[in-house]
């Protein structure tokens, strides 16, 4: 017959296997005023154009929850879409993984896309957001997709899907298994790739990859340019008028802060952030934010006019103390069976033995085990 000990723990392994608590993935993103937004904590907030951020305690206003998705995904992504002031987000909600949350500014409203993968898969594709063409394209495996946006500033109630582009040379056969993307110029480039100061470039109007890699040079004397690395990276904007021509670079080692200039093909190497765990980053025309895991934020001012003035830039803590969000998130439970009872969570020796379960008890647990066991098998 099952031990009560054996049954409390069997309980314990298949329940909590069934639901994990789970962080939210934080992200920061801007309007069309340059005021910077946080999405992901305990509540949203607005905290305002630059001008506003030294103030200690940081003024913020908080947003509506409505329609809001929990940022529980397992590869959320943040993008703006300059040209319809709106914020779109990959992968934000765990049980539609699939489909798009955008966030109007204009309207302070969450709306919901539905998106068909159609073979991409979100729990681990890369994506940059052409600011131009408001088409996405990510990489998602060992393929080139693209998904168009159109002029969506919420959702219309139909359903778009991802569009195959090419199976770019580099991601076969698991040859550079994380490349990074970044965007300028209407230009995609793959960095990550093995090769140091050399990123692979995706001409976007044309549908068009370039063969040969591109150079990068930094324009520090002696300089090495930037690694090759996994990081994250953001457009630098402009005003309407005008496409980005530079994006920013963070490895995940936080070992410094590069700007790519597509225009001159060059890299400036900047102040390195001084907390290394890079959620993600954004930038506006004049600014670089940084959020981390714990929801803390960072910026560091930008001159795009004075490249020299950069280099005594640094990067500046915001006074905001909000937690990040936790939620529950349901998965596949372990298929281990652990004879073992819980770690008690009440007061006193933790090494004391459960009490017996009465009859009654043990019945009611075996049958809730049952029910447990009924809805793993209908998840397969």
């Amino acid at each position: 017959m099952i031990s009560s000990t054996t049954l409390r723990g069997l309980l314990f392994v298949t329940l909590s296997g069934l639901w994990t608590i789970v962080k939210a993935t934080p992200c920061v993103g801007f309007d069309t005023n340059w005021g910077l937004y946080v999405f992901g904590l305990e509540h949203d907030v607005s905290l305002g154009p630059v001008g506003n951020w030294a103030a200690n305690p940081l003024s913020s206003t908080t947003l509506s929850k409505t329609g809001r998705p929990p940022f529980n995904g397992t590869n959320t992504q943040c993008f703006f879409a300059q040209f319809f002031n709106a914020l779109y987000v990959l992968d934000g909600d765990s049980t539609q993984p699939s489909n798009i949350h955008i966030y109007s500014f204009e309207t302070q409203s969450w709306s919901t896309q539905q998106i068909d993968a159609a073979g991409t898969d979100p729990a681990t594709l890369t994506a940059v957001l052409d600011r131009d063409t408001n088409v996405f394209f990510a990489l998602s495996g060992s393929q080139l997709y693209s998904l168009d946006m159109g002029t969506l500033a919420q959702s219309d109630g139909a359903r778009r899907a991802w569009n195959f582009v090419q199976a770019p040379e580099f991601t076969q056969n698991n040859k550079y298994p994380k490349p990074v993307m970044g965007l300028a110029q209407n230009h995609i480039h793959f960095l990550n790739l093995g090769t140091d100061a050399f990123t692979k470039i995706f001409v976007i109007h044309f549908s068009y990859m370039q063969p040969e890699l591109q150079a990068f040079a930094p324009i520090e004397a002696g300089g090495s340019g930037y690694p090759s690395a996994f990081g994250h990276t953001a457009s630098i904007f402009k005003g309407f008028e005008s496409v980005q021509t530079k994006f920013a670079f963070l490895p995940e080692d936080g070992s410094a802060t590069y700007v790519f200039d597509v225009i001159s093909n060059t890299t400036q190497k900047l102040q390195a952030p001084s907390n290394k765990a890079t959620v993600m980053i954004a930038a506006s025309q004049r600014e670089i934010v940084q959020i981390t895991t714990s929801g803390e934020i960072f910026w560091l001012p930008y001159n795009p006019d004075d490249g020299q003035a950069n280099y005594g830039a640094v990067w500046s803590k915001l006074a905001l103390s909000i937690p990040v969000a936790t939620g529950t998130n349901s998965t596949r439970p372990s298929s281990a069976v652990i004879e073992t009872s819980p770690t008690s969570t009440q007061t006193g020796s933790s090494s004391a033995a459960p009490p017996p379960l009465s009859q009654s008890a043990l019945s009611t647990s075996i049958f809730t085990l049952g029910l447990a066991f009924t809805g793993l098998f209908s998840l397969f």
